[in-house]
């Protein structure tokens, strides 16, 4: 994807985003004044709705039409409303460096560990993935105590964001299997001219149900997970679901207890850790060996 193509993307979600609702001529009155549009020329109709049909394409951001006034508005309420907010302001994120820049500017007081488009290849992914082309990646492995070089070819399914970090789901042609590549780590990312089918009745949504973050494993079923929460910390879960299927099925006076139905990932596992006093494996038995072998293991460093 060119720079510039996505430049305008990012600005024409923004432009009907603040706007709640807006025309079309609206909208073109707009472009001759963006710092974008160079030569203050109109924007196509047809141009217009190739961007709409790009944007839900690569980023799931649906502009939608009201037929009675003829008004484009980008849902933001409800559950479908959350999740557009959540991939407006991923755009929004990756966008930050790609706006040509004043004389006077505020640059240095906005802070980025890193430029996403830059760094890890996003906008070639996307590319890839609207013209159903291959990619070649090279990506550190680590081998025992080395890390060395491998080098593969992708079919790339779908992005994910997770965790403020991309990563790419796709086909490994040699393999034939699901593999996921955090494309912070990537060392090379190109393009192929080898085209890929993408299976019609791949849904991403669905695929990653099952799973904790981006840990995929195609041999493992999930489970069901029972989990003690105590003190305030319920109240967060409450309102931020650690995951799709979580269910409070128990409420007391000091703590709750919430099922999960997952593949219980090193992540998962990591992040139950992570919370200390405040969380409780209650089932299944295996699980909750799994996590007091961990913690024996801990102790001991401290002892």
């Amino acid at each position: 994807m060119k720079r510039d193509l996505f430049r305008r993307y990012v600005w024409l979600v923004d432009v009907i985003r603040h706007a709640k609702s807006i025309t079309y001529e609206e909208i073109s009155e707009l472009w001759k004044e963006s710092p974008l549009n160079t030569d203050q020329s109109p924007l196509a109709l047809r141009t217009f709705h190739n961007h709409r049909d790009a944007i839900a394409q690569l980023f799931g951001i649906r502009i939608h039409c009201n037929r009675s006034d003829h008004e484009y508005y980008i849902q933001q309420d409800g559950i479908q409303g959350s999740e557009t907010k959540l991939r407006v302001w991923m755009l929004q994120s990756l966008s930050l460096s790609a706006f040509p820049a004043p004389e006077e500017t505020i640059d240095s007081r906005v802070i980025l560990d890193i430029n996403p488009e830059e760094k890890h290849g996003l906008a070639a992914v996307f590319e890839a993935m609207d013209n159903g082309n291959a990619v070649a990646i090279r990506y550190p492995e680590i081998d025992g105590d080395s890390v060395r070089r491998s080098d593969a070819v992708i079919e790339p399914y779908c992005m994910r964001f997770w965790h403020y970090g991309w990563y790419l789901l796709g086909r490994n042609t040699e393999t034939g299997k699901l593999e996921v590549y955090p494309l912070s780590d990537v060392l090379q990312i190109s393009i192929l001219d080898k085209k890929f089918t993408y299976p019609s009745d791949f849904i991403p949504r669905d695929f990653f149900r099952k799973y904790f973050g981006v840990e995929i494993d195609s041999d493992l079923e999930p489970l069901s997970i029972r989990v003690r929460i105590k003190g305030e910390f319920r109240q967060r879960l409450r309102i931020h679901p650690l995951h799709a299927s979580q269910r409070e099925v128990l409420t007391e006076p000091d703590s709750s207890i919430f099922d999960y139905l997952l593949v219980p990932s090193p992540t998962f596992i990591s992040y139950i850790l992570s919370l200390g006093p405040k969380a409780e494996i209650i089932a299944p038995a295996s699980l909750r060996a799994e996590m007091l072998s961990t913690i024996k293991k801990m102790l001991s460093l401290y002892e």
